[in-house]
């Protein structure tokens, strides 16, 4: 067995998306060198099938992209590195393809990049950031593909690709002198395509994207990169950019992304085989096009599955050995077609062990964890490409999807005031629901109390509270908790628009219009913002026409 003939073309096939310069291979297998002296950690790593990185159960059947080695791979690998790794002749070697400027998917149409680097502090455990990205368009475009590169593999650990059109994104950009802006500020109407998986995780291949399901990106339109960046042993600096590739063609079928979650998670410490379920049942014919699995350290096995209504069952994802570093969307080779009336379900187990120290071996006690979007809380999430029937039945879906959350939230708000009826954002949640679902504005009220009473700088404890007094006509009272939310997050354009309509309704025409030109600032897409202005600015006329 040789490197040349033998090795580097399973190097090619398997390996070479992560091991190779730039990316976040710790080493490079595209150089006889590097492979030679790591020959035995890829006996080791790849007889315990821990390279290449592939969790996905066969049972599932075929995705694109598949990296797992066969057992007669793995021996040739063996035998190569007991006979001592030997290069062989060099002119046995495979083509090596080019990389264009190390883009996998070949020279984009349209590169962007981050406008400056932002620095990691060395030990960062979690830092959710946003980047805005203008993206400088003549005109419309459809993008079937884009590919993210992170710049610094080694302190990125997912990203995702956003688009927002109505700059309100590029207003938050650097205002705490930083590039970017935190994570949690994201505006509601920075989103993702319609029915895309637009990520990037360790050792993805290639771009995301399908000829079949281009989506349209405007003029004036910025990308938002939104990091989960981690740190090194090292202060590192991060610059991210994405390549867009462009077709001429609109897209050809409709697609839908479906979330079966949890929000009631609270592990206790020492648990083992914890479960958490959620189903969803379909409302018309689609075809499920890919998938996303998703959870954080403490998850052991994740399993999705669809049952029809002749009662058969089809496997939609199972990963029997969870690993948080590797995650990804999985595309199927051949669609599923799930008719109307089959059942998603989404099964996701968990233990919680004590912890081993690296450094001395001594154990850690396992504490108690909820559900939280940091790396020490747990999360329950498989997403669903599904591709419409019939693109009519779209709204269908979202509403369904917009009923689906809603009951979500309230069993995840009544499992922490279980515990804890003072839960700060237990009660927030419970009374969100209550209000959106159940139109309670008094229990609602109770919720949004005992919010900001546990968590004086809670702001949308405020602002909820503020909204619920607002419908009850207690504008007094709503307009000091549309204050106190501005205090602590001066950027809530729904305070400073509610401001307005608070002083609409009291008669002060020059407030209400600095209220809404304030909250226009912020967020210039503000619908409501633009026809109140615009109503207090250009008065209709009054009398009759002569």
């Amino acid at each position: 067995m040789t490197y040349y003939h033998d090795v580097l073309p399973l190097v090619l096939r398997s390996c070479a998306s992560c091991h190779r310069a730039g990316q976040p291979g710790p080493f490079s297998l595209l150089e006889y060198g590097p492979s030679a002296t790591h020959a035995e950690a890829i006996r080791r790593e790849t007889q315990a099938r821990h390279m290449p990185p592939w969790l996905v159960d066969p049972v599932c059947g075929e995705f694109r992209g598949r990296r797992p080695l066969t057992d007669q791979e793995i021996n040739v690998l063996s035998q190569w590195a007991d006979e001592g790794a030997p290069a062989g002749n060099p002119a046995d070697a495979p083509q090596i393809p080019e990389q264009t400027d190390g883009w996998q998917g070949g020279k984009p149409d349209l590169v962007v990049r981050m406008s400056r680097s932002f620095l990691v502090p060395a030990g960062s455990k979690d830092i959710y950031r946003n980047f805005t990205v203008p993206a400088p368009m003549d005109r419309p475009r459809y993008v079937r593909a884009v590919e993210f590169r992170p710049g610094n593999p080694r302190v990125v650990h997912h990203a995702f690709v956003y688009v927002d059109s109505s700059g309100q994104s590029r207003s938050f950009e650097g205002r705490d002198g930083e590039p970017g802006y935190r994570f949690a500020m994201r505006p509601l109407n920075v989103k993702m395509p319609q029915g895309q998986f637009l990520t990037w995780q360790p050792g993805k291949q290639g771009a995301s994207g399908d000829d079949q399901l281009p989506w349209l990106l405007s003029t004036n339109t910025d990308l938002v990169l939104a990091l989960h960046l981690i740190g090194a042993t090292n202060a590192q600096s991060v610059q991210c950019e994405v390549g867009l590739y462009f077709t001429d063609q609109p897209p050809r079928v409709t697609a839908f992304k479906l979330g079966l979650m949890s929000f009631a998670i609270d592990i206790p410490p020492h648990a083992t085989d914890y479960l958490v379920e959620d189903t969803f049942t379909v409302p018309a014919d689609v075809e499920a096009w890919a998938v996303l699995p998703h959870a954080h350290r403490l998850a052991t096995t994740l399993e999705g599955w669809a049952t029809l209504p002749d009662g058969s069952k089809r496997w939609l994802m199972r990963i029997p050995r969870w690993n948080f570093n590797w995650q990804g969307d999985y595309k199927y080779v051949s669609p599923l077609f799930l008719p109307k009336g089959t059942v998603l379900t989404m099964r996701y187990r968990y233990d919680n062990p004590a912890v081993a120290s690296p450094t001395d071996g001594s154990l850690t006690p396992p504490t108690r964890v909820r559900y939280g979007p940091q790396t020490s809380d747990e999360m329950a999430e498989l997403w669903l490409q599904l591709v419409l029937r019939d693109p009519k039945d779209l709204p269908l879906f979202e509403e369904e999807q917009r009923l689906h959350s809603i009951r979500l939230s309230e069993t995840g708000a009544r499992l922490r005031l279980a515990s804890d009826p003072l839960d700060a954002q237990g009660n927030l949640d419970l009374g969100k629901v209550l209000l959106s679902r159940h139109g309670d504005v008094e229990q609602a009220e109770r919720h949004f109390r005992s919010t900001v009473t546990t968590d004086p700088d809670n702001d949308q404890g405020h602002y909820y509270l503020g909204l619920v007094l607002r419908m009850g006509n207690h504008l007094e009272e709503a307009r000091k908790e549309f204050e106190q939310t501005l205090r602590i997050n001066p950027d809530d354009y729904r305070a400073l628009g509610n401001l307005g309509l608070i002083a609409m309704d009291l008669g002060n025409r020059q407030e209400a219009i600095r209220h809404f030109q304030a909250a226009l600032k912020v967020n210039p897409a503000d619908e409501m913002a633009k026809e109140a202005l615009s109503e207090l600015t250009h008065p209709a006329p009054t009398g009759n026409a002569p």
